[in-house]
């Protein structure tokens, strides 16, 4: 059971770091969407107070592509045609989406903080060598199912994103299909409710045999 200990001990400054180095990230993110407004007012000019979003648009071209652009090649210049399937721009959050953001982040921000929690505490019961219990089996399922309600929040994002694209977003020789989607893990929280409740089941099992002996 030592081992398991170190891992525990391990597991939790691993989490630190990667909590210090995502605040990092977020604020790095947090700088660009402000920097991204400001441009947007200064190009807009009256409507400079609307709230616009940075969004990735995936694009299919509906005709030959039309336009080129010159390669330069060992001893010559050739003019070669090229098309794109992914844009970046500014678009105008509606209210539903934005909406959805709003309650998205809230909820995002509740689940993780509690989700940390609850993995603080199941190292640290680790660390006791306190492994089988029903404890940990409560904080073990508000993790698991927590990443798969903040994966489905992450699905609806996506959703009310792409809905505002489609509605706003034209460019001329491509059809607009929708948005670079947000990475979704369902693989991995589905996996890791299944562990959870096989982990639930293991230890309603030792108990059991524990009232038999």
């Amino acid at each position: 059971m030592k081992h398991i200990s170190i891992l525990g001990i391990l597991a939790i400054f691993a989490i630190a770091l990667n909590i210090f180095f995502a605040i990092g990230s977020n604020l790095k993110d947090f700088k660009q969407g402000f920097e991204d407004g400001q441009k947007a007012g200064s190009t807009y000019g009256t409507q400079a107070d609307s709230h616009v979003f940075r969004a990735e648009v995936r694009v299919t071209p509906i005709s030959s592509p039309s336009d080129s652009l010159n390669l330069q090649l060992p001893g010559e210049t050739i003019r070669m045609p090229y098309q794109v399937s992914e844009i970046t721009c500014l678009i105008e959050e509606t209210p539903t989406m934005l909406a959805t953001i709003i309650f998205a982040a809230l909820a995002t921000i509740v689940l993780a903080t509690y989700g940390i929690y609850c993995l603080i505490r199941v190292l640290i019961r680790i660390t006791r060598q306190d492994v089988f219990s029903r404890r940990n089996i409560r904080w073990l399922r508000w993790i698991a199912y927590g990443q798969l309600a903040v994966t489905s929040l992450s699905f609806l994002l996506n959703w009310s994103i792409e809905q505002a694209v489609l509605a706003q977003v034209s460019l001329p020789g491509y059809q607009v299909t929708g948005v670079t989607p947000i990475p979704l893990q369902w693989d991995s929280a589905i996996l890791i409710v299944l562990l959870t409740e096989i982990f639930a089941t293991a230890v309603k099992i030792k108990e059991e045999n524990d009232l038999t002996i």
